[in-house]
């Protein structure tokens, strides 16, 4: 199996703490150290610590992508209180590159481009399929995707979400690699032997 996922969750007061707790869940069981960890968290912690809790668990070679929420969901469904949620990935077969950019204020459609451009640049490869999060406070989400097919092709299999802050509308957060951003975009890519579906609902 080229992809194998588990998610670790966990809740409390202190940012970096609730982190490494998610990670460590979300790294227990798998076969390997992961390759990716997918992050989200509530807008109510501090999100620096956020990463360097989950960098702390991951390591330095693993890429870490995610954002912000409005609302943490796991398989058994929405959770009542404010919570990080990670997903570590095992990638076998599978590679995978993680792009941003800052520019949507200037041209969010630029923005998108740019932010593929660097996915795809660092894969060294055409993806198959992509994830995106883009900041919509800053920026239209539209013209985001529009800048992201724009590099990956017209019919190119991008999803994904905004970000969220609880539903202040004030300001969000993104997740690319060792960086915490703020009015950006994130794109990560995936190449190699991968199966997927899309659903929506």
């Amino acid at each position: 199996m080229p992809v194998i996922a588990n998610v670790g969750v966990s809740s409390g007061k202190d940012s970096h703490a609730v982190a490494v707790e998610a990670a460590e869940g979300a790294r227990t069981s798998l076969p390997r150290a992961p390759d990716l960890f997918l992050v989200f968290a509530s807008s109510r912690y501090r999100q620096e610590a956020v990463l360097e809790g989950v960098r702390a668990v991951a390591g330095d070679r693993a890429l870490v992508a995610g954002c912000t929420t409005a609302g943490e969901i796991v398989g058994s469904g929405p959770l009542e209180r404010p919570s990080v949620v990670v997903m570590a990935m095992v990638l076998e077969g599978v590679r995978a590159a993680v792009g941003s950019s800052m520019r949507i204020a200037e041209d969010a459609r630029a923005a998108g481009a740019e932010a593929a451009r660097a996915m795809r640049e660092q894969l060294g490869e055409e993806p198959t399929v992509a994830l995106m999060f883009p900041d919509v406070l800053a920026g239209n989400g539209s013209d985001m995707v529009r800048g992201v097919l724009d590099v990956l092709g017209e019919h190119f299999p991008v999803v994904g979400g905004a970000p969220g802050d609880d539903y202040e509308f004030r300001q969000t957060f993104q997740f690319a690699n060792d960086r915490v951003i703020s009015g950006g975009v994130v794109v990560v890519g995936f190449a190699g032997d991968i199966a997927f579906g899309v659903g929506v609902k």
